[in-house]
């Protein structure tokens, strides 16, 4: 601190190695209170440096009332100005509230990728008139704050599910300002504001109560009075600039007029303003500017205004009416004047002479040496290497503090050191300023990385660095349900238990012998009518069925329907009696249960690198259970592609191998079998277990080796296709067999899985389950386990409608 406020500029702290630098930089946030603002090479880094901060800090990563952070991240577009594809509205939404809360002043800490600030953006003027703070209470017009919101960026819809729209029902408004963490509704009484809730995007239900909420424009590119008409004027210079014809300025002008209303605004984003501004005038006058490495920004700040210029050239070159580049990004020499200004602070991993300006040496130590020892361990007791440096720390009388991302991995790391007698005890939030206790400490948070600082008697290590780094997945979008009548919309198929296949034209409100009453109205087969007492709603539910195809609709009074049922019953029946002689011989088998989880599964389950969801937990640890049992296992894991499936097997399988036992993992397909066995094989890399495979892939060689181990029981795993279910294929002690996709084996194949279901666990995986599968675990006959959280990063598709253009798909096709 005391350097920063003395004339020698900038302050290069190095030596500042993992997570050090955002140590160094909570320290002083809270020590001087100002504003920080933060470069960094890359999006990714910027992300990591702010968690490592707000962890560092206590910051929660979602503040109780927006303008309440101290720690902000202000994004790049993620397109470019100079093509025709607008930014991701949550992308606008974040750098808006980013730079509306620089403009409010510090404490802060700013953190952003060079090339955001790189980026012109709206004048401070221009966001502070845009901005609308609504309470409870206050007399506001609905109706023109609707307009307001339309013009400060907001695309109005029927129903808001994403960030930057707004609708209308009534009194109630309902909008999504960035900021906040869910959309909020607005309910009117009259001109009066009675209630602001926040509300679920997916049941549309409130989920508590606001005194005031505060609207920031939903885009950097508003349309305010006399600004689409400015703009226009703007536009048509520019064209005439470029030496474009007549007829090619009047398409551009059309384009302009059509589009800047809507949700391509940002595609003319530099002709709204006279003069876009640049990031770093939204900063207070005391305001520190910190470089994380400042080789690196500077690198990364001339490559982005290189490519810049080179992407406004090729757009010219292809007569589209693009703006100047100095118009849409800050030019390299106010870019230096910016980066050689005011107070200044480099945070540096390596000590470097020379340089300029004051240096101050930190001597802290990456964890880089301890994770590659941990990387190279294989088999049992890979965390003896984490173990010595503990015991090592210890001895020194340094606090050694154990970060773990979710409270979840804070119990498996406090499981897992609990068996090499390292107790931990209950997670405790980070200390401001942590004493050299010799203790051990846990604690939850946003931390990729630790590091050893010697002078501060302190260590910390992160889960990532023990167990792999682990990719996040987000939380589900789970929709519900149509459970009730009620919920159906007309045109829905239904099903009548004594009519058939109708449709649901609506609720009528009839009178039927002098009585009044509200009847279904169904639509059948040749525009035939059947109208249903309310009261009688139990003959009725909603049709289902596989495919999106048309629905066959039954007609009134034929026999189609009655032939229907009784070959479905018939099927019932037969079924019915054979499932009860498969599964009562289940019920009264029994084998050995399995050996409980020890500490060598829990360092298994430790390396998996990704974070488990809680449907996969759920999965797994109902898989557990059954193993544990004296019972067979028959189990069906029912989810999507990549939800993983996969992994609730492999875990399966090293229990079963652990207990002795074989496992065949039964696939349709080569392809499909190629992929596991490498799968399978990865995960158990350095563990003494042997995974073979047997399918057309293989040759003929290699095949007599699998069957030779898998009958004197040297391969453990063997991964097929229907080949494994061939008569030479002899087990010495099979225990496991997981099907995956049963669906897309023949009727011969499934009669020998039968044969087998009776005397082994069973685990069958499958993303669309065939109907007696599904029908059989929902009626309890076999155990159902659904995943229903996608994988990490699948992302939503987007649609823009724009104008045909052959460099606009080049574009497109490139960000893929």
């Amino acid at each position: 601190m005391e350097a920063l406020l003395g004339p020698d500029q900038p302050v290069r702290a190095q030596g500042l190695r993992g997570s050090s630098r955002a140590f160094v930089l909570a320290r002083l946030v809270s020590a001087l209170p100002r504003t920080y603002l933060v470069l960094t090479p890359t999006l990714s880094e910027a992300r990591r440096l702010a968690a490592e901060v707000r962890f560092f800090l206590g910051e929660p990563e979602v503040p109780a009332h927006p303008g309440d952070e101290r720690v902000v991240v202000l994004p790049a577009w993620e397109t470019s100005p100079f093509d025709a594809i607008p930014p991701l509205p949550e992308v606008s939404a974040r750098r808006l509230a980013a730079l509306a809360r620089i403009r409010q002043g510090g404490p802060l800490v700013a953190v952003a990728p060079v090339t955001a600030v790189l980026q012109r953006t709206l004048p401070p003027e221009a966001l502070e008139a845009a901005v609308r703070s609504l309470g409870v209470g206050e007399e506001v017009d609905r109706d023109r704050l609707l307009e307001h919101l339309v013009a400060a960026g907001y695309h109005r819809v029927g129903q808001v599910s994403e960030r930057g729209e707004v609708s209308a029902r009534g009194g109630i408004v309902d909008v999504f300002p960035p900021g906040y963490p869910r959309p909020v509704r607005i309910e009117f009484f009259g001109d009066e504001v009675e209630s602001i809730r926040p509300f679920d995007v997916e049941t549309q239900r409130s989920v508590g109560r606001l005194d005031r909420v505060v609207l920031l424009p939903a885009r950097e590119a508003l349309a305010g009075d006399g600004a689409i008409e400015a703009a226009a004027r703007r536009l048509r210079e520019r064209c005439r600039e470029l030496g474009l014809s007549r007829a090619e300025t009047a398409e551009a002008l059309e384009a302009f007029r059509t589009q800047a209303g809507g949700v391509l605004r940002e595609v003319f984003f530099a002709y709204l303003y006279e003069r876009p501004a640049a990031v770093w005038e939204y900063l207070p006058a005391d305001a520190v500017l910190v470089r994380e490495g400042a080789a690196e920004v500077g690198a990364r700040a001339r490559d982005a205004l290189d490519d810049a210029q080179t992407a406004h050239d090729r757009a010219v070159e292809t007569g589209r009416p693009v703006p100047r580049v100095a118009d849409a990004f800050v030019g390299p020499e106010e870019w230096e004047a910016f980066a050689a200004s005011g107070t200044r602070l480099d945070l540096e991993e390596l000590e470097i002479e020379g340089g300029g300006g004051r240096a101050l040496a930190f001597r802290t130590r990456s964890n880089d040496g301890l994770v590659a020892e941990l990387r190279r361990r294989r088999g049992e007791h890979l965390l003896e290497p984490l173990v010595g440096a503990v015991e090592a720390e210890r001895a020194k009388g340094h606090a050694v503090w154990f970060v773990a991302r979710t409270a979840g991995g804070a119990r498996r790391l406090a499981d897992l050191l609990g068996g090499y007698e390292l107790p931990l005890g209950e997670p405790e939030p980070f200390a401001e300023e942590p004493a050299a206790d010799g203790g051990l400490h846990l604690a939850v948070g946003e931390l990729e990385r630790g590091f050893g600082f010697p002078a501060k008697g302190l260590w910390i290590v992160t889960d990532t660095e023990i167990l792999g780094e682990k990719v996040r997945r987000r939380p589900p979008r789970r929709r519900e349900f149509r459970s009730t009548l009620a919920d159906l919309r007309p045109g829905d198929a239904v099903v009548h238990v004594d009519f058939g296949v109708g449709l649901y034209r609506g609720l009528v409100h009839l009178e039927v012998a002098g009585e009044e009453g509200d009847y279904l109205h169904l639509e059948y087969a040749g525009g035939d009518r059947l109208y249903l007492p309310v009261t009688r709603i139990g003959l009725v539910q909603r049709y289902s069925a596989p495919g999106e195809g048309p629905v066959r609709l039954d007609k009134l009074g034929g026999t189609a329907w009655q032939r229907t049922r009784a070959k479905a019953q018939e099927g019932i029946e037969k079924l019915a009696h054979e499932l009860l002689e498969i599964y009562a011989r289940r019920q009264l088998a029994e084998r050995p249960p399995y050996a409980p989880p020890d500490l060598a599964y829990r360092e298994f389950e430790a390396t998996f690198p990704y974070e488990e969801t809680p449907d996969q937990l759920s999965a797994i640890e109902a898989v557990m259970a059954d193993l544990s049992g004296p019972r067979p296992m028959d189990r069906l894991v029912c989810g999507d592609v990549g939800y993983g499936k996969t992994e609730v097997a492999i875990r399966a399988a090293f229990r079963a191998v652990h207990d002795g036992r074989q496992v065949a993992v039964l696939v349709p397909t080569t392809v499909l079998a190629a992929q596991h066995f490498h799968t399978f094989r990865r995960r158990f890399e350095g563990h003494p277990i042997t995974v073979g495979m047997l399918s057309r892939f293989v040759g003929p060689a290699e095949q007599k080796r699998v069957l030779k181990g898998l009958e004197d029981g040297t391969v453990d795993i063997v991964v097929g296709t229907h080949r494994l279910l061939q008569r030479d294929v002899r087990f010495k002690n099979l225990g496991l067999v997981v099907v995956d996709e049963e669906h897309r084996f023949g009727v011969a194949q499934k009669e020998r899985l039968k044969k087998l279901r009776a005397r082994v666990d069973v685990l069958t995986l499958t993303a669309t389950p065939i109907p007696r599968t599904l029908n059989l675990s929902l009626s309890g006959v076999r155990d159902l386990s659904v995943i229903e959280t996608p994988p990490a990063d699948r992302l939503a598709v987007r649609t823009v409608l724009a104008r045909d253009d052959d460099d606009l798909v080049r574009e497109a096709i490139r960000r893929e």
